[in-house]
């Protein structure tokens, strides 16, 4: 198979068919759903299938062979006590994330989609050269918070056509990798075990998971620095992004993540999305008033929306802003839903975009340049000049 696209040399790609599309039928490392034909809403989620391993369902239990090379849907089971029947089905991403083992409260799949959504995350197929290696630098992303791996599972899914040339021996052709970071090591296995039970690991090789305190620490640490080498664009403009740029995306799901934004904004690239999740509209707030304030990050506040409670899919937009009071001139933050629906549960998401690196000059230099201005100003009214006439015509 030959592909090619504009910008790039005609390349070879060789097509390799996984086991997982060769044939539907369940295969040991599957995971299998039960679902009981008298009670439908009664499901049962298998470990990954092996060789005499056994299913419990609520009256027996169910043998993992009477599993193993059948179609799903073809097949009605009985436990060991026949009370009850069984339909075994692959499960959905959905019923996986709810009825899998957790030591985190996870992020819900549909809630979790519309998320990697807002960030508008987008990757092709990467072109290889002759030599066999990536013509273009990797894209990397970072996960503050592995959880459950719920997160995880969905960025993967977003960023997995760019990795269709790598394999456990060839990790270099890597086109894309999402770093997950969690400072809790169970939560880390978890998160990890999580990816890796998910139609046999396929998407395993896309996700790097690391402990570490903060992502702070991470990212100013040893472990990272090989990592950014790898993306980093030391040729571009240092007015563009700093020399530390080399994420293409970040999401913060933990505790005071407005306490991170800084760190994480200096290895963000241009125009590459900052997501935080916070239980509390206040957080929100509090993120926007320190990218406010502290005009050393580079980021500037998009939208905020929530995610309403339950078992997800629901989002809802909020208005979110600094503004000032007319009468008093008194700051005063807004914090209201846009379709005017009290607040009935679930988190809310605040998303940034980073922005050039000499974008936001600090507030004594931004003064002074406005004082100048209207110093120019009095002075062209004062001799008589037209306000319309530009400065440069002044100046000649």
């Amino acid at each position: 198979m030959f592909v090619n696209r504009p910008g790039f040399r005609l390349v070879s790609i060789s097509v390799v068919r996984s086991a997982r599309c060769a044939s539907t039928k369940f295969q040991e490392g599957d995971l299998v759903l039960l679902r009981s034909l008298a009670r439908p809403d009664k499901v049962s989620l298998s470990k990954p299938l092996e060789k005499d391993g056994q299913l419990s369902v609520p009256d027996g239990k169910i043998e993992h062979n009477d599993l193993i090379g059948s179609f799903p849907r073809s097949t009605i089971l009985q436990s060991h006590r026949r009370k009850d029947r069984y339909m075994a089905v692959h499960p959905t991403l959905e019923e996986y994330i709810s009825l899998s083992d957790r030591d985190a409260q996870p992020i819900y799949a549909p809630d979790a989609a519309a998320i990697v959504s807002m960030m508008d995350i987008h990757v092709d197929y990467p072109a290889l050269s002759h030599s066999g290696e990536l013509l273009e630098k990797p894209l990397q992303y970072l996960e503050a918070g592995s959880g459950h791996g719920s997160f995880s599972i969905a960025m993967a899914r977003a960023i997995h056509a760019a990795n269709c040339h790598a394999t456990e021996s060839k990790p270099e052709l890597r086109g894309a990798i999402l770093h997950s970071i969690d400072n809790r090591e169970l939560h880390s296995k978890r998160a990890a075990k999580t990816v890796k039970n998910f139609k046999r690991g396929m998407y395993s090789k896309n996700v790097e998971f690391h402990v570490a305190e903060s992502p702070s620490s991470w990212l100013t640490g040893e472990d990272s620095a090989k990592y950014r080498k790898l993306s980093n664009d030391l040729q571009l403009d240092d007015r563009l992004e700093s020399e530390f740029a080399f994420l293409s995306g970040a999401f913060l799901d933990m505790a005071d993540s407005h306490l991170e934004i800084k760190e994480v904004a200096k290895s963000l690239k241009h125009d590459a999305p900052l997501v935080i999740f916070t239980p509390s509209i206040t957080q929100i707030m509090e993120a926007i008033k320190l990218v406010q304030e502290d005009r050393d990050i580079k980021l500037t506040f998009v939208r905020c929306a929530e995610i309403t409670s339950g078992a997800g899919g629901g989002m809802r937009e909020w208005d979110t802003r600094l503004t000032y009071v007319r009468k008093t001139g008194e700051q005063v933050a807004v914090c209201r839903p846009k379709v005017g629906i009290r607040v009935q549960g679930g988190g809310f998401i605040g998303m940034f975009k980073k922005i050039p690196n000499d974008s936001r000059p600090k507030k004594d230099e931004a003064a002074t340049e406005s004082e100048a201005e209207i110093n120019a100003k009095i002075t062209l009214k004062q001799e008589g000049i037209a306000e319309d006439e530009s400065l440069d015509n002044v100046e000649k």
